[in-house]
């Protein structure tokens, strides 16, 4: 037998047992060379180099004010580390800490705790104010008239009234977005709610999310890189980590050209081949395994390596259940995720559901289980509820591969994704699709 071990928590992990003989394959991040021997190198290198745009030296003057953005505790950007290389840039051009705000793009998500929001940004000057808005505060929103697609741009003023705009992000594959980083600091991070529930809806109205994520060219992405253009977003910083969270590389300048310069090298290390398909695939939603709303990645990027009708087992811990503390996204998951595709595309069609993001979301979900029977382990998801939600509840990995060989065959093929992270890209499909993205 193989044993594989698949992280399950922070401190415990799961062994998956397979006979050699129909082991498939194990997928794990790939390996990119480090261009420089230190994160300090790294850091300096990219700011001095930026693609597509100025130096902030350049950018920054005197008598600019700047916002600072930074992503929330959900993503494994090193903040501490870029946020005060950016902050001595903007020193060197002039700028008085008293007109820099740092802004947490939180998008959607929770404000963050004051100990968060010390961890997040380090030592800073008491000069330079630190900025946690929650979507509804819409006080502290602007509404901006109307983008490309007709959505109404309601945008934080704190960021838009600024002359220079900065974004710090990390780039990994994305559900809706193709890819993290980017314009994505802009749309969903610092955007009201209305902004975000037309970019979600948009990408999986009019696509599946299997065609989105990792295409960087997506629905979806032009439409928050029109956002970005219209709030005027001048430069990002943006890192590529590997599996130990670790700086591979750090791609900074304009927030398309660098951005797209940062994909192609998370390709390398979040997209590892597969010589085929298998009949059941079994992933783990570490480290995206607080809750669902979190874990839900794992499950869309095994079907890239499950065939059509095959199987997945999710071994997902999710301690914050469905969706961490929002009571209300919650309940809409719970709502919406056992309807069928065409009865939640309808509803949002017609904006039926009070809580849009968490239909879009629904939509995905119901995508994913058409595609493939899921068989769901967790701890903090109670097995009524995943089987409301469609899943196949189990107890444990070595009965949800009892039960996937009862559903595809005892001879079946098992594939092993050791991470929510990895994409995993199919030679055979490669081939016939001429490469896809």
């Amino acid at each position: 037998m193989a044993v594989i071990r698949l992280p399950f928590t922070v401190d415990s992990s799961l062994a998956v047992e397979v006979p050699e003989e129909r082991l498939a394959w194990v997928a794990d991040y790939g390996r990119a060379k480090r261009p420089f021997s230190t994160d300090e190198e790294t850091i300096r290198e990219a700011l001095a180099h930026p693609i597509g745009a100025p130096p902030l030296r350049e950018l920054a003057g005197p008598d600019k004010t700047v916002a600072v953005m930074v992503d929330d505790v959900t993503r494994p950007t090193p903040v501490p580390l870029l946020l005060p290389h950016v902050l001595r840039e903007l020193s060197a051009a002039g700028v008085s800490p008293s007109n820099v705000r740092v802004v947490i793009a939180v998008g959607t998500h929770r404000v963050l705790t004051d100990a968060e929001i010390r961890q997040r940004c380090g030592l800073l000057s008491p000069k330079v104010e630190v900025l946690c808005i929650h979507h509804t505060q819409l006080d502290k929103f602007v509404d901006i008239g109307q983008g490309v697609g007709g959505e109404p741009i309601v945008v934080l003023k704190a960021v838009f009234e600024a002359d220079l705009k900065i974004g710090i992000g990390n780039i990994v594959p994305h559900m809706y977005a193709g890819w993290g980083g980017g314009a994505k600091i802009i749309q969903p991070g610092v955007c009201a709610q209305v902004t975000t529930e037309f970019t979600h809806t948009l990408g999986v109205l009019n696509d599946s999310v299997l065609n989105l994520c990792t295409n960087p060219e997506n629905i979806v992405r032009r439409e928050m890189e029109s956002i970005a253009a219209a709030v005027g977003l001048d430069f990002i910083v943006n890192t590529v980590l590997d599996q130990d969270k670790g700086i591979v590389n750090v791609f900074a300048g304009h927030y398309i050209e660098a951005h797209r310069a940062g994909v192609a090298l998370a390709e390398q290390i979040y997209r590892p081949t597969i010589p085929e398909l298998a009949d059941v695939v079994v992933t783990t939603a570490y480290p995206s395994h607080l809750d669902y709303r979190q874990g839900i990645k794992a499950l869309i990027h095994a079907q890239y390596g499950v065939r059509p009708g095959g199987v997945v087992i999710l071994a997902m811990a999710a301690p914050e259940g469905l969706a961490g503390g929002d009571e209300a996204h919650s309940e809409a998951i719970s709502v919406w995720g056992p309807q069928s595709e065409q009865t939640i595309r309808q509803a949002i069609l017609e904006r039926k559901p009070s809580d849009l993001i968490a239909a879009a979301f629904a939509l995905c979900h119901r995508q994913m289980l058409d595609r493939a029977r899921v068989i769901c382990l967790s701890e903090g998801i109670d097995q009524d509820t995943l089987s409301r939600l469609g899943f196949v509840p189990t107890a444990s990995i070595g009965s949800a591969l009892e039960r996937a060989e009862e559903m595809v065959g005892r001879e079946a093929r098992i594939g092993v994704v050791t991470s929510a992270g990895c994409v995993v890209r199919c030679q055979q499909e490669m081939r016939q699709n001429g490469g896809g993205h």
